[in-house]
């Protein structure tokens, strides 16, 4: 299987079958759609029924810097509703097949009853600084959850060692 690395914020993900992973924020139908809709980095499915969107950031400002803190975790939100909203468009085949062809795992997910992990991976960040933006972000997503019947524990905020650790990085 061709193997696939991407490069984000001072990072390496994967490698990660290249069937598995839609650079979604490289689309043509992201491009299509215009600049003006925040995205996240890229789909990955993770197993049968399983996807992770991955969201990387270089920094973050600390929840103390209240406006700031306030429009980081609001575009964050914005990109994780709206990649869940577009690959769940690409799937539905909501536009034209001349758009888009999704990797075939992704273009197999069962919408009915998939899973879907948001994962935010920040460069640098120390381990304590990772909860308050992770219980901000359940927080903002709570209703979105809900809706979707999607567990509370759907979003995990981790740095780079943990990212490490747990194969999402090199």
């Amino acid at each position: 299987m061709n193997k696939i690395v991407i490069e984000e914020s001072n990072m390496k993900f994967g490698p990660y079958d290249k069937e598995a992973v839609f650079l979604i924020e490289q689309s043509r139908v992201y491009k299509e759609i215009g600049n003006n809709v925040k995205i996240a980095e890229f789909v990955l499915e993770k197993s049968s029924q399983n996807i992770n969107i991955i969201e990387a950031k270089s920094s973050s400002p600390q929840p103390q810097n209240n406006e700031d803190y306030d429009t980081f975790i609001r575009s964050i939100y914005e990109k994780f509703v709206n990649t869940f909203s577009l690959t769940l468009a690409l799937i539905l085949k909501r536009f034209p097949s001349h758009y888009e062809v999704l990797p075939e795992r992704l273009e197999k997910i069962e919408v009915s009853n998939f899973k879907c992990l948001f994962v935010l991976v920040i460069y640098g960040h120390k381990e304590e600084w990772l909860l308050p933006i992770q219980d901000s972000l359940n927080k903002s997503l709570s209703s979105f959850f809900k809706i979707w019947n999607l567990p509370p524990t759907s979003v995990i905020v981790i740095n780079e060692k943990i990212a490490k650790a747990k194969h999402i990085i090199k």
